[in-house]
């Protein structure tokens, strides 16, 4: 998969230096980077990315929404919602990344206490093992 073209240059020093210390790899299990829409969390994930490669590390980058959709497109290309099987088949991925310490990220607009609210509980209990990262402030696109 391929980093968004605004992304591609994603840097640790765009951000806060708590946020980049709280971001600098290695990064553990992986972080759950939450905040509201354009915030950063993407351009965030990209730096991280960006930072492991530099180190050494194989990175794939990816959305979780085209995955899933993916998935579900497999069983049932008329489908709005998100079945049972997606979730199900999400919780698998995110076990066996977890269980081999495989770092991952994931961005959400949720808040943390939210996860368990949309997802399974299995899934919530595995991202509650991640390094969360709240990202706050005004709309970075907004900006310029």
């Amino acid at each position: 998969r391929q980093v968004m073209p605004e992304h591609v240059n994603a840097k640790l020093g765009d951000f806060e230096p708590s946020i980049a210390a709280d971001a600098r790899w290695p990064i553990g299990l992986g972080l759950l980077i939450n905040g509201k829409w354009g915030r950063g969390k993407t351009h965030l994930a990209a730096a991280v990315a960006r930072h492991a490669i530099v180190a050494g590390e194989s990175v794939v980058f990816g959305m979780a929404r085209d995955l899933l959709r993916r998935i579900r497109d497999t069983y049932n290309p008329a489908a709005t919602e998100t079945t049972e099987h997606v979730l199900g088949t999400l919780h698998e991925i995110l076990s066996k990344r977890i269980g081999f310490e495989r770092p991952t990220i994931i961005t959400t607009n949720l808040p943390t206490s939210a996860i368990e609210e949309f997802y399974l509980g299995a899934i919530a209990s595995r991202v509650a093992l991640l390094r969360p990262i709240t990202l706050v402030g005004e709309d970075r696109r907004q900006r310029g």
